[in-house]
């Protein structure tokens, strides 16, 4: 859900933002739509660029970001090296904590249903539906 924000610029100086993500643009809802997550890095590769590096350093993308759906289960746990380096994951016994886009924070199950944690990833494919946490 969280997107790049580009900078509108007159004259050389910010005058607004593009890009901006409001409450209407998250059409399934804020309580079924996932905001952020933990990063997955597996033990033997905890320090070690590009997988654990500052998350707000844009210029490597492993540093910052993660996929969640079909094609990206969760991690499941700290030794989980088979786990790509976009993964969501958590050193938890079992789940991986997210917070949702209404502020609420869920542990989610690591074997959660990768079409489910897909539609959860999506602010718009009109999937909504009540978790059982």
């Amino acid at each position: 859900m969280i997107i790049t924000v580009r900078g509108l610029c007159r004259d050389g100086q910010l005058i607004d933002w593009a890009d901006r993500l409001r409450e209407v643009h998250v059409r399934d809802g804020l309580s079924n739509t996932l905001l952020v997550g933990e990063r997955h890095v597996a033990l033997e590769r905890l320090g070690m660029a590009p997988v654990d590096g500052p998350i707000y350093d844009g210029t490597l993308l492993a540093n910052s970001t993660r996929l969640a759906g079909p094609a990206f289960r969760l991690a499941e746990g700290a030794w989980d090296t088979f786990a790509g380096y976009h993964q969501f994951g958590s050193w938890h016994p079992q789940v991986c904590q997210f917070a949702f886009a209404d502020g609420s924070i869920h542990p989610l199950w690591t074997m959660i249903d990768t079409k489910v944690l897909g539609k959860l990833s999506r602010r718009d494919d009109g999937s909504t539906f009540q978790l059982e946490l």
